[in-house]
């Protein structure tokens, strides 16, 4: 049940999607309820027999998800209103080179219903650049596929890393790892998507955080939350991070980091019943400022 993403009637559900076998399972868990509801039932299929876990993104005006499936295969769709698979028709394998496989790509929806793919494993390693200086996007309402040619500093490939987006255009990529298994550079670099062609660049970063991987980030406001992962460097000595931080992106030429929710732990066991205990200095800093 990995990526559960928002949906239903005024988005007050999460769905949960699990598959066990050939049997697909749809779960929610209703937010004003309170109250799960277990192997709900539905209509059609998606086109693959396996689903690829990868994250979904939603719309909240046509109450539909996206997951990309491959190169091969595009996007499956859920429509969470109807409770109803639907396929793509059209997909990208034109655009890459033969025998290609893409994975773990992050997507981010635009206002014009755009779906952008950001970094991903490929599995042809001298065509890593390409996905970052042109970006794999899906129209969700034309269901047909392009690149966009980007403009400024490219940033390096990446996994396991993170994206948002701002409410002026602004993608946030923050963290990851390249293709050797060192950390991604520069770490935090920004997509302006209001502009054509999309332009990257790289603004000063405030009080840097280290460099993660397998976080998770979320935008409030002007602030990128930023929780857990595991901080890695260069000689391979990786620690596990347990703070939640906050990036301060008002400014568009300096973002600033600051510690939100500071844990550590209690007792360090092999064993499940290990703890993990709340520091009792933690900054309650507003996101007023």
């Amino acid at each position: 049940m990995s990526h559960p993403f928002i949906g239903g009637n005024s988005n007050k559900k999460l769905f949960f999607i699990d598959q066990s076998l050939d049997v697909l399972y749809v779960d929610t868990f209703n937010t004003k309820l309170n109250k799960w509801e277990a192997n709900n039932s539905y209509n059609g299929l998606p086109n693959t027999k396996f689903l690829l876990f990868d994250s979904w993104v939603f719309n909240e005006t046509t109450g539909i998800s996206y997951s990309f499936q491959g190169l091969n295969i595009g996007v499956v769709m859920f429509d969470t209103i109807n409770f109803a698979w639907i396929n793509s028709i059209s997909n990208p394998q034109n655009l890459f080179p033969r025998s290609s496989f893409l994975s773990k790509c992050i997507p981010v929806l635009l206002s014009n219903c755009q779906i952008l793919y950001i970094g991903g494993e490929f599995s042809n390693i001298h065509k890593y650049q390409i996905l970052m200086d042109r970006i794999l996007t899906y129209d969700s309402i034309k269901d047909s596929w392009q690149f966009n040619n980007t403009t400024g500093k490219t940033p390096e490939w990446r996994k396991y890393h993170t994206v948002v987006l701002t409410s002026d255009g602004r993608i946030i990529v923050y963290g990851g790892q390249n293709n050797l298994s060192m950390p991604a550079t520069p770490s935090l670099t920004v997509l302006d998507t209001s502009k054509i062609p999309f332009e990257w660049s790289t603004p000063t970063e405030e009080n840097s955080i280290g460099r993660l991987i397998h976080h998770t980030s979320v935008m409030v406001k002007n602030y990128m939350i930023t929780a857990f992962g595991t901080n890695v460097s260069e000689k391979g000595d990786d620690l596990d991070n347990y703070n939640i931080y906050k990036l301060d992106t008002s400014n568009l030429s300096n973002y600033k980091w600051s510690l939100l929710s500071n844990y550590t732990l209690q007792s360090i066991s092999p064993f499940p019943n290990t703890t993990i205990k709340p520091n009792s200095e933690v900054n309650n800093a507003s996101f007023n400022e």
